[in-house]
């Protein structure tokens, strides 16, 4: 899925026009996975993978496509959670450029 992000991330920036950045950069994510049986009333996801994990993964995934490096990255919000009913499993991911 790390290599997704990368296309995705790229294909992202190509329609918006957009060339990696080396400016500041805040991001979230929202990790979410399907909801096993016997997990019917967890609301959060405390299985692995670990969220530091995903959050690197990912981070990784977009150097050199939406930032130089991902030390630009000075904010960040991650939520690990199960998909809701008409929700597929995957990742969310809002991206701000400050200046």
């Amino acid at each position: 899925w790390r290599k997704d992000i990368g296309i995705k991330a790229r294909q992202t920036m190509i329609q918006m026009g957009i060339e990696p950045t080396l400016k500041p950069i805040s991001i979230s994510y929202k990790f979410r996975f399907h909801r096993p049986l016997c997990g019917k009333n967890r609301n959060f996801m405390t299985q692995k993978p670990d969220l530091d994990k995903l959050i690197r993964a990912a981070n990784d995934a977009m150097t050199a496509i939406v930032y130089i490096d991902d030390c630009q990255i000075v904010s960040s919000a991650e939520i690990k959670t199960y998909v809701n009913n008409n929700e597929k499993p995957g990742v969310e991911i809002s991206i701000i450029i400050l200046e």
